[in-house]
């Protein structure tokens, strides 16, 4: 992204300055964008048809990559029996807990909870019940949609701002 910028230093910094004030007054939303034919103009629908079009990006795009049939035969002979509904997750302990978090890059960022990166901070007095929390998901393999979320920044490209490719 910053070779885009060349020797401009005013637009370098805007650019820095867009990823580290993501919530700052301006919006980096479109003020409409095209999808199949339509003129979207309402943020609700413009941010939906952005998770849903990176959500679908990597299948549209494995689906063009030639593969060899050689290649998926070599596959099923190594793995003879699948089982599309399997996984198994080993519990974790508390210690494991605590390492990952120590590990976490601080960050004055947060996510979609607006939840500071101030967890390493109060991991001993969350630490059990947060490895309790992480063990019971595994167990039930159900995670919580407040783990499964993101927040989703967009980034003009270049060329037009109606096309979601050009994020």
């Amino acid at each position: 992204m910053f070779s885009k910028c060349g020797k401009n230093m005013r637009k370098t910094w805007q650019l820095i300055n867009t990823v580290l004030y993501p919530h700052s007054k301006r919006n980096n939303l479109p003020n409409k964008l095209i999808s199949k034919g339509v003129v979207l103009t309402n943020n609700k629908l413009i941010m939906d048809k952005f998770c849903s079009y990176f959500a679908s990006i990597g299948k549209s795009i494995s689906e063009d990559i030639l593969v060899s049939s050689s290649s998926i035969s070599d596959f099923k002979n190594y793995i003879a029996l699948s089982c599309q509904k399997s996984m198994a997750l080993d519990p974790v302990s508390e210690f494991e807990v605590q390492i990952i978090v120590s590990e976490l890059v601080g960050s004055s960022s947060c996510g979609p909870d607006s939840f500071q990166g101030f967890i390493r901070f109060i991991l001993p007095s969350i630490l059990s019940p947060l490895t309790i929390l992480f063990n019971f998901t595994f167990l039930i393999g159900t995670f919580l949609s407040a783990l499964k979320s993101a927040r989703l920044v967009v980034l003009y490209k270049g060329v037009s701002k109606d096309d979601f490719s050009n994020y």
